[in-house]
C-alpha cells in the first residue's frame, strides 16, 4: 500500500519556486544579448537589444541611436 503525506508535497513545491525565479532572473542578461525589431504605431521601427522593461516602458540599445526609451503602448509588434 502506498501512502502520501500531502503536506510534504506543498513544502517541496514551495522550495522550487525560489529556484525557478532565480533561473528566470539569471536568464534575463542572456535575453538582452538578442536583437529585436520594435514596430511602433506611428510607422517607425527601432532595431536593437532589449535591455530593460520597467513601468510600462522598454529601454532598447540601438546601435545608431544609443539608448532609446519606448512606451509599451506605442509598440504594435515585436519581432525577435
Amino acid at each position: 500500500m502506498i501512502s502520501c503525506d500531502c503536506r510534504n508535497h506543498s513544502t517541496v513545491l514551495r522550495s522550487y519556486i525560489p529556484a525557478a525565479l532565480a533561473a528566470f532572473l539569471i536568464s534575463i542578461p542572456v535575453r538582452a544579448q538578442e536583437t529585436e525589431i520594435f514596430y511602433l504605431d506611428n510607422g517607425d521601427r527601432v532595431t536593437g537589444k532589449l535591455m530593460e522593461f520597467e513601468s510600462g516602458e522598454v529601454r532598447v540599445k540601438a546601435r545608431s541611436m544609443g539608448f532609446v526609451f519606448i512606451s509599451w503602448e506605442d509598440i504594435t509588434q515585436l519581432v525577435e
